[in-house]
């Protein structure tokens, strides 16, 4: 199946997502005018949360050539060209859309930035 250009961009859009969600952890542990209760509770919930399990994983599959950190997930994940992108586990089982594991990770940095005073 061709994959047209709208397509590809929302696949390019869709990894940008996933990147930028997970290294808000890295930006909250070096902020150093966030409390540090957020700090260091910030790398706890992408080590606990599904979702943010999921995007951590695609995020340093798409970065790193070689990845030297365990998977979060336990096998690699990837995304779909397709529209919608789908997420997959390394034997081509859907882990779900990529927009709902998206808003997912939002909701979970949301709960703990909400529950600091931070937003």
């Amino acid at each position: 199946m061709a994959t047209s250009s709208t397509d590809a961009d929302l696949v390019d859009n869709t990894h940008a997502f996933f990147i930028t969600c997970f290294h808000l952890r890295d930006w909250l542990q070096s902020d150093t005018s966030v409390p540090q209760s957020v700090r260091v509770d910030a790398p706890m919930l992408v080590k606990t949360d599904a979702s943010l399990q999921i995007c951590a994983d695609l995020a340093n599959g798409l970065k790193h050539l070689v990845l030297t950190q365990p998977l979060k997930v336990g096998a690699p994940v990837s995304l779909s060209s397709g529209n919608p992108p789908t997420v997959h586990d390394a034997g081509g089982a859907s882990l779900g859309d990529a927009a709902v594991i998206a808003d997912q990770c939002i909701a979970a940095w949301n709960a703990l930035l909400k529950s600091r005073g931070l937003l």
